[in-house]
């Protein structure tokens, strides 16, 4: 799973678990988790254990940053529990330095701008987080370049370019909108002989 400090449960999903109890007696911290859909005779998600920043089915215990609204998993039947575009979790959790290398449950940033900011989410998952790679680069009519890279909707980027990779300097070339799960972007000046390239989400 991710990263875990000594101490400390961060990011965990713990649901369904027929006539037992999501978390109990906890000496460590409990943040970022979904504790769901557990059942127990009494107390059957949490029981002597101080969660922050969690989402709890049926939690009245208070306590930072905490949500009881049903996490809208993608399809608990399936074992997918990543989150929906709906769910109450995304970019509701707290962010920790360590975080900035870190990655989810799938192994994808675990920082991400979900929908309006970059806080990290509640869960194992992060929301719409995928490594940016280019996926592919042609040459367009009259000797111009064509990039081609991974894109969630709704983002921004930013197209650099440089002649020398051993100078710091880079020039932006464009800022653009995503055009859904693939960005395609045309450099017009087919009179360069060399130029390297870099995109940034804005």
């Amino acid at each position: 799973m991710q990263r875990e400090h000594p101490q400390q449960r961060d990011h965990r999903k713990l649901c369904r678990r027929r006539r037992r109890r999501g978390l109990r007696y906890c000496e460590g911290a409990i943040q970022n988790c979904i504790i769901w859909g557990n059942s127990a005779p009494r107390d059957p998600q949490v029981m002597a254990s101080a969660p922050s920043y969690s989402c709890i089915q049926g939690w009245t215990g208070g306590g930072t940053g905490n949500i009881t609204q049903d996490p809208r998993f993608v399809n608990t039947k399936a074992g997918d529990y990543r989150l929906q575009a709906a769910s109450p979790c995304i970019d509701k959790g707290r962010n920790e330095d360590w975080m900035a290398d870190a990655v989810d449950l799938n192994g994808n940033p675990r920082v991400w701008r979900g929908k309006s900011s970059w806080t990290v989410d509640i869960g194992a998952y992060e929301y719409g987080s995928f490594p940016l790679k280019c996926v592919g680069v042609a040459e367009a009519l009259g000797g111009a370049a064509d990039l081609t890279w991974n894109s969630p909707p709704g983002d921004t980027y930013i197209v650099q370019s440089c002649a020398d990779l051993s100078a710091s300097e880079w020039n932006d070339e464009e800022t653009i909108e995503s055009q859904g799960e693939l960005t395609t972007w045309t450099d017009s000046d087919s009179t360069s002989t060399r130029k390297f390239y870099r995109i940034g989400i804005r």
